[in-house]
């Protein structure tokens, strides 16, 4: 509001609107700042309307407007966070500390016990995280200390992590610019890629219009093509920890109940026990098989971790009540094992080579080895010799496990762990899931939006693959056909933004990306047009005749897609999806009897198919062969790998329609509809409404119309 009345020029109005504000907060300061505001602006306009000239004047009328939003940045400040429930006894105790970045950096260098050192990082960390709006002098020293060699590397990356909350929080250009400045100077690897992650979110985080020192911030981060390629790999690691939870239902639901059920030891009330041997004797292949199944689980969870799914998100959650948790600073602090916090924990520990192999090379993020380390500590006594002596040479370990030749993770591994800790940060520990989380805007692609201008055209290119890679996140952004001016424009959506930068549009980069956004969007004629394109300089790429034909079938060239189709099948006679395909797109062209035979071929051919039997049936539905079409359907929805499809529920439904078996067909949408979840169940109405009017043309083939629409559609209301 603020920023607004004073873009509009309303100076008192926006003093107003502060001073009813610092109301709230009487001897903190804000009323004698205001005081000193108002006083000099009021000099300002009295010197001015007296006729007086001064050539300082546009000067310190730009300078009186930084002071007002410093002071109202300052407000915004005092009203989210410091009066945060989980901070405000924290606030309280920081009024005694001199935060100046000398004094406390002199804190941070002073020569003191380990526990009075983390007691004293923790107060400057806090200290960061609280502070209100920075100029160059403040930008300059922070960056200065936790770039210098001097400063303990453990220090400067958990500075750099409070720095960064802080910015996000409340988007502060020269908050960013210490960071981008850490990421130039510092010559640690893990700090860099800190600053690096942290500046890149705190501006997709910043609401308010950029100017030029936003584009000042993109040149420093990204002066090259490696820091572009970083900014790419950002991004869809951060899709990554957005989708831990939904990978964590995955793990949980697929693959953890198979381990437990297979493997070699018990849990018991007494503590963890080796299953007895049982000697089956009519089963004697019953260990290997365990061996499989183990084996089998496995090896899906170190794919999805390969494909960078953070799949120990759901174990660690719950050791995040740790009392070790308890101090803010801990949760996003490099992992040491001389930290005093777990020192009883290391203490009992000592002697396991196991836990010092995990906490060096293990895979986890540095909160996730704190977490372990504690837990360990608990458990370790419980364990059955076998088991502790298997983990101790070596023979146990988590996925990704690094091997002894291991030396320092790469820059990117030191992205995805920090990115990790933040994302535990904001969805686990109260005060970050109190305030506002830079993960849920993952959707909205805000780190490509914001950087687009910074980008080339083979950046863009590997960027449109990795959008139309996710359908889930595709839908999010605001869709605009217009032509985008600035990176901070919220009404466009990112894809126009990376076609705007490529520098020939004509060329096969540029077409063969705006094929593709056009076809996300269904923008099908634009999308043939591209592809038209594409195919001249490339006729018999399969991935361009697939666009194109699915681009035909989606915009109604029905003839030309069956073309496409067919010419795929050729190409892979042994992928029936291309026959489907092209039985379909002759199906929606009218010519359904041309091709029943050779669907009839295909289902003998595989009669296990449920998709190909679903797709007999429908071409016999649009032939008028209404009979062999619900002879199909009714040994299709006895099956049980069709069973709960609402395509081929619906399709019987329709011949059923079609042989005049209303009842029979609203009995068989019943059962399908009895089977879903309520909010399912609430919307099948209507889901079934659009379905019918999607198909309305095969309906009206056999005399179902508005009348009987109405009727069938009654049978649901509920």
């Amino acid at each position: 509001m603020i920023t607004e009345l004073l873009n509009k020029g309303h100076v008192s109005k926006a003093l107003a609107e502060l001073r009813k504000r610092s109301a709230s907060y009487p001897g903190e300061g804000f009323g004698d700042r205001l005081d000193a505001l108002q006083t000099e602006f009021k000099y300002m306009s009295d010197f001015m309307l007296q006729g007086y000239k001064d050539e300082k004047r546009a000067s310190l009328f730009q300078e009186l407007l930084q002071r007002i939003a410093d002071l109202d940045y300052d407000l915004q400040v005092r009203e989210t966070l410091c009066e945060n429930p989980y901070l405000q006894g924290i606030v309280k105790t920081l009024r005694a500390t001199d935060r100046s970045a000398e004094s406390l950096q002199d804190m941070i260098l002073a020569p003191l016990t380990p526990q009075e050192h983390y007691k004293n990082l923790s107060t400057c960390f806090l200290s960061l995280l609280t502070s209100g709006h920075w100029r160059q002098k403040q930008a300059d020293e922070w960056s200065a200390f936790i770039s210098s060699p001097k400063t303990n590397p453990i220090d400067a990356a958990t500075l750099t992590a409070a720095v960064t909350l802080s910015a996000i929080y409340h988007y502060s250009y020269y908050k960013a610019l210490c960071l981008a400045n850490i990421y130039v100077l510092c010559e640690r690897e893990e700090v860099r890629q800190r600053a690096f992650v942290g500046c890149l979110l705190a501006v997709s985080e910043a609401d308010e219009p950029q100017d030029g020192r936003f584009s000042t911030l993109l040149n420093i981060l990204l002066a090259d093509e490696e820091d572009r390629k970083s900014l790419i790999e950002t991004q869809v690691q951060m899709a990554a920890c957005a989708n831990a939870e939904a990978d964590s239902t995955e793990i949980n639901r697929n693959i953890m109940p198979g381990l437990l059920r297979n493997q070699p030891f018990r849990f018991t009330k007494d503590g963890i026990v080796e299953k007895e041997e049982e000697n089956d004797c009519i089963n004697l292949d019953a260990d290997e098989r365990r061996m499989e199944a183990v084996a089998e689980g496995v090896n899906k969870m170190i794919q999805m971790q390969k494909n960078g799914s953070d799949v120990f998100f759901g174990g660690f959650r719950q050791m995040k009540r740790f009392p070790f948790f308890y101090q803010i600073a801990n949760w996003l602090m490099p992992f040491d094992i001389n930290h005093p916090d777990i020192g009883r924990e290391v203490k009992s520990l000592q002697g396991s080579e196991f836990v010092g192999k995990v906490t060096e090379r293990g895979p986890f993020c540095n909160s996730d080895k704190y977490s372990f380390v504690i837990a360990m500590a608990g458990v370790m006594g419980q364990l059955p010799e076998d088991m502790r002596k298997m983990m101790e040479e070596g023979e146990v370990g988590p996925l990704g496990m690094q091997d002894t030749s291991y030396a320092t993770p790469s820059p990117s591994l030191l992205r995805l762990q920090y990115l990790q800790d933040l994302y535990r940060f904001f969805r686990l520990s109260p005060l970050g899931s109190s305030l506002r989380n830079p993960f849920v805007h993952v959707p909205q692609y805000r780190l490509w939006t914001v950087t687009g201008d910074s980008l080339s055209d083979a950046d863009r290119k590997t960027i449109f693959n990795l959008m139309l890679r996710d359908a889930s996140l595709w839908d999010s952004p605001a869709d605009s056909g217009g032509e985008p001016s600035t990176a901070s424009s919220a009404a466009i959506h990112p894809a126009d933004l990376i076609l705007s930068g490529f520098e020939n549009k004509e060329g096969f980069d540029y077409l063969s990306c705006h094929a593709g956004c056009m076809m996300r969007r269904k923008r099908y004629k634009e999308a043939i047009d591209a592809y038209s394109k594409c195919l001249l300089s490339k006729p018999e790429d399969p991935v361009l005749m697939r666009g194109m034909a699915r681009a035909c079938y989606g915009g109604g060239e029905y003839a030309k897609a069956a073309f496409y189709f067919d010419a795929l099948h050729t190409l892979f006679p042994k992928r029936i999806s291309y026959v489907l395909n092209y039985s379909m797109a002759m199906v929606m062209d009218g010519a359904a009897d041309s091709v029943v035979n050779e669907m009839y071929k295909l289902e003998y051919e595989n009669p296990d198919n449920a998709m190909v039997k679903n797709t007999l049936g429908w071409v016999l539905l649009h032939a008028r062969k209404a009979e062999q079409a619900l002879s199909v359907y009714e040994k299709l929805t006895d099956s049980k790998t069709a069973n709960g499809d609402f395509a081929v529920t619906l399709n019987a439904f329709y011949a059923c329609l079609a042989n005049e078996k209303a009842e029979q067909g609203v009995e068989m949408l019943r059962q399908y509809c009895d089977g879903l979840d309520a909010g399912q169940h609430k919307a099948f109405p209507d889901m079934l409404a659009d379905a019918m009017e999607e198909d309305a043309h095969l309906l009206e083939i056999y005399g179902v119309c508005r009348a009987e629409k109405g009727i069938i559609l009654s049978q649901f209301d509920y």
